[in-house]
Formats: C-alpha cells, sequence, structure tokens
C-alpha cells in the first residue's frame, strides 16, 4: 500500500514539474510597466498619420527577389511605444506567408521609425500598443 502511495505521488509530482514556467511576455517593456490598448489620447507619429504612411513608403525596399513573381499583400506589425516615445518590442501580428522577406523588411523600417509623441493617460505618457499595417 505504501508502494502505491509513492508511486502515485511521484508520478503526480513529475507532471508538474514537467510543466513550463509562464513565459514572462515577448515584450521588452521598460520596468515592466503596463502597456495600454486604448488611451485618452493615442501615440502619435511626428506629423501624424499621413507622415507615417510617406515615412514607410521612402524606406521600404520592396524584396529584389520577388519583383519578377509580384507578390503583394500587407504586413501586420505591433509594437509598444513608451512612455518616452521610443519604439520598442516590434512584432509581426501576420505577415505574407510567401514572403518572409517582406516580415523582415518591415522590422527593419520599424527598427528607423524616429520617437513617437507618447499615449497619455490622465494627463500622463504612458506605454501603448501601436499597430499598423504595412503594405507591399
Amino acid at each position: 500500500m505504501k508502494a502505491i502511495f509513492v508511486l502515485v505521488l511521484l508520478l503526480y509530482c513529475s507532471r508538474l514539474w514537467s510543466q513550463e514556467l509562464p513565459k514572462t511576455g515577448a515584450l521588452a517593456v521598460p520596468d515592466k510597466e503596463e502597456v495600454f490598448n486604448a488611451c485618452d489620447l493615442q501615440a502619435e507619429f511626428p506629423g501624424g498619420h499621413k507622415a507615417l504612411v510617406k515615412f514607410l513608403a521612402e524606406n521600404i525596399r520592396y524584396p529584389a527577389r520577388l519583383t519578377d513573381i509580384c507578390v503583394s499583400g500587407k504586413v501586420y506589425v505591433q509594437f509598444v511605444v513608451s512612455a518616452e516615445g521610443k519604439v520598442v518590442a516590434p512584432e509581426i501580428k501576420r505577415g505574407i506567408p510567401s514572403c518572409p522577406e517582406c516580415d523582415e523588411e518591415v522590422m527593419r523600417v520599424v527598427k528607423l521609425l524616429p520617437d513617437f509623441i507618447p499615449a497619455k493617460v490622465n494627463g500622463k505618457p504612458v506605454n501603448s500598443y501601436f499597430n499598423s499595417p504595412v503594405k507591399f
């Protein structure tokens, strides 16, 4: 009886040990502060939406390998605009399945983005998510 109890206990404990520890989020947010989805005032690219579109158009380079096969579509990217306006933790949310180079190009250009005007909640700058589609 004792042996069965020990065996059951070991089997139960091994299940607990085999579980992965929860991951601490993929976002490298400064000081692990809260990141807002909705704010009183959303983060804004300097010059507004038109300036962001212009920046992306001027900096995105269509991957040379794909000019012959005419791949087109949208890459959806998300990043955090920190309370200081810095662009951090970029992540491709949905790419073009036949074009991993497009995802890489979007990540390259996101890293070139200048500081944003940060989002505000109750008049204070906060970390916030920013989503943007990029057309190819």
